[in-house]
């Protein structure tokens, strides 16, 4: 997330010390979720400390656009504009993904489900009307933000498997925990000589990353390649893509992601 961006809400993300599964807000019609939005940072600043205060991991992200499901008409908001071109299509896209199927009670399924849709329609939009300039700016975001998740979602399995030994004591899980946020920060450095010193996460890493962020960007990225895997079975056809994703949406959220793979 780029130092300076405008935003609309704010999400705060808690995790226990020794999970990266995020704890849940409830809500009437949008179910459970694994954040707390707030239109006011002040307010959302404000819930993120009676949350480090009960010894949750935190994180608090700015957010530039969001969907209401299909219950308004979302407008282009003017804090999206800040967005380079091919970036903001991508937004347009993922937000429009979100009324076509909606889970209450499952991020997970539903950020993947729409970061792959946006996937899709970006590269079926680019094909019908990406200038090569345009390709170029994607293909380079893209390759960035991979590199940027594969880190992340590496140290979350890490810690996930650190959190789940029994052997070790709190104050050694802490330790150890410490050790891997410190190898991902210095993992983070070498990654981002390897992209010419390109500074897009550098306010990612300065919040401190920790359960918290880690589960976030878990939600969008986790399911995704599941998503994909059914895209492929039916030949691309999204309507067919979206009315067999909402088939395994009504399996057991255990078994969504076995049912997405076609198990």
């Amino acid at each position: 997330m780029d130092v300076g961006r405008p935003f609309v809400v704010w999400n705060v993300f808690s995790a226990p010390e020794f999970s990266v599964t995020l704890d849940t807000s409830c809500f009437p019609v949008a179910g459970c979720v694994g954040y707390r939005g707030y239109f006011s940072e002040a307010a959302a600043q404000a819930y993120a400390q009676e949350r480090r205060a009960a010894g949750r991991d935190v994180s608090v992200g700015g957010v530039s656009a969001y969907s209401t499901l299909g219950y308004l008409n979302d407008p282009v908001l003017s804090t999206m504009l800040a967005y380079p071109d091919a970036t903001l299509i991508r937004t347009v896209i993922h937000e429009l993904a979100h009324p076509a199927l909606y889970v209450p009670g499952d991020t997970v399924f539903n950020e993947s489900y729409a970061t792959a849709v946006e996937e899709e329609g970006m590269r079926r939009w680019l094909a019908a009307h990406g200038t090569p300039e345009l390709r170029e700016q994607d293909r380079l975001a893209q390759e960035r933000q991979s590199g940027f998740e594969a880190l992340l979602l590496g140290a979350r399995a890490q810690l996930e498997a650190l959190y789940a030994r029994p052997d070790l004591t709190g104050q050694r899980r802490r330790e150890e925990k410490a050790a891997v946020l410190a190898d991902l920060n210095a993992r983070y450095t070498t990654l981002k000589a390897a992209w010419g010193g390109y500074a897009g996460y550098d306010a990612y890493f300065a919040r401190g990353v920790n359960n918290a962020s880690l589960g976030a960007v878990a939600a969008y990225a986790a399911m995704v390649p599941d998503f994909q895997a059914l895209l492929a079975r039916v030949d691309g056809h999204l309507p067919a893509f979206t009315e067999s994703a909402r088939v395994c949406a009504q399996r057991p959220q255990t078994e969504r992601a076995a049912c997405l793979r076609g198990s």
